[in-house]
């Protein structure tokens, strides 16, 4: 986990390692999703790291109305325009797997 989120503190710019760290952090079932990206949000959490929470939050808020709740209610306050460009992906995604 450590050399995942080394390697998305490297990049600035874009969303896509975001997605595919996300991606291999979710293909792990052997972590609580849903506890780590609660740590990954944290406003101690570098922007980066606090994006990988969001768009963990995003997948799991399908199946998980705490995940909704936190996006909703905390990443929804997150200062950085970056957490925040996530926080709308993971509502979009929401929305087209519940065909809202």
């Amino acid at each position: 986990m450590k050399e995942l989120l080394n390697r998305i503190l490297k990049i600035e710019h874009g969303f896509n390692h975001i997605i595919e760290a996300g991606q291999v952090v979710l293909q792990n079932e052997h972590l609580d999703h849903f506890q780590l990206a609660e740590n990954f949000i944290e406003s101690t959490q570098p922007y980066q790291v606090r994006m990988l929470g969001t768009y963990l939050l995003g997948e799991l808020a399908v199946f998980n109305k705490k995940a909704l709740g936190v996006l909703e209610k905390t990443v929804s306050k997150d200062e950085n325009w970056r957490v925040q460009e996530m926080l709308a992906k993971a509502f979009d995604a929401y929305c087209k797997k519940n065909r809202i």
